[in-house]
């Protein structure tokens, strides 16, 4: 008598957030004290992206150095949508990290860590 053999696993197909192009991210206003003292930094967010692209929390990762810096770009992440994240091509709830840079207009880099 013949069986089938078990089913190979299949290996999850993850694809995390990014940014939408129709939605582009905006840059958070540059603090006018941090400006005035010079500070730049980069910081790093931790977002959860819902299925339809809504950031439902921003959390600090790594710090810019600037408690000022840090609370802007966690205040603008939170503004943002974004392209969900996928497991075999549904969208799903997760997180991913991304950096939002302060500095020279020309160093003003974002998008996934």
């Amino acid at each position: 008598r013949l069986s089938a053999a078990p089913a190979e696993p299949t290996a999850e197909k993850r694809v995390p957030p990014r940014v939408d192009p129709k939605h582009p991210v905006s840059q958070p206003a540059y603090p006018a004290e941090s400006r005035r003292r010079g500070e730049t930094g980069t910081v790093i967010v931790m977002l959860t992206v819902a299925e339809n692209g809504r950031v439902l929390d921003a959390a600090l990762d790594t710090s810019s150095g600037s408690d000022r810096l840090d609370r802007a770009a966690l205040k603008e992440a939170r503004t943002w949508r974004l392209t969900p994240g996928t497991i075999n091509g549904t969208p799903a709830t997760m997180r991913q990290k991304f950096r939002v840079a302060f500095g020279k207009p020309d160093q003003q880099l974002r998008g996934p860590e």
